[in-house]
């Protein structure tokens, strides 16, 4: 099974991150943020499609589309915690991955 690796997830972060500190940015009102948000969908059903067996990514995107249809802070700030969490653990799986492929080599491995 395929799964979205760490940096693709960064990105997504970035996005919301991105987002919510435009919209809590005083100069910016509802309108102005409607094209950045629509962006940000637009990526979101991309990675889903192409993830579509990743469980964690596909839980992110159905939570970010309530929060397009509820538009709910608490809702956001969760989906940004999931998605950095999920950054912690891609980024956890890939060192173990290279550690074991490494060490299947005869190779010495060093952590830096």
């Amino acid at each position: 099974m395929i799964k979205a690796g760490p940096y693709i997830l960064k990105n997504m972060s970035s996005m919301l991150d991105q987002f919510v500190s435009m919209e809590q940015d005083v100069k910016f009102e509802a309108p102005d943020v409607e094209p950045e948000l629509a962006s940000i969908k637009d990526t979101f059903e991309k990675f889903a499609v192409r993830y579509k067996n990743d469980e964690e990514l596909q839980c992110i995107c159905d939570e970010f589309e309530d929060y397009l249809g509820h538009r709910d802070n608490e809702l956001m700030e969760r989906i940004t915690k999931e998605l950095d969490e999920l950054v912690y653990l891609r980024r956890l799986e890939t060192l173990i991955k290279q550690l074991r492929s490494k060490g299947q080599d005869g190779q010495v491995v060093t952590l830096t």
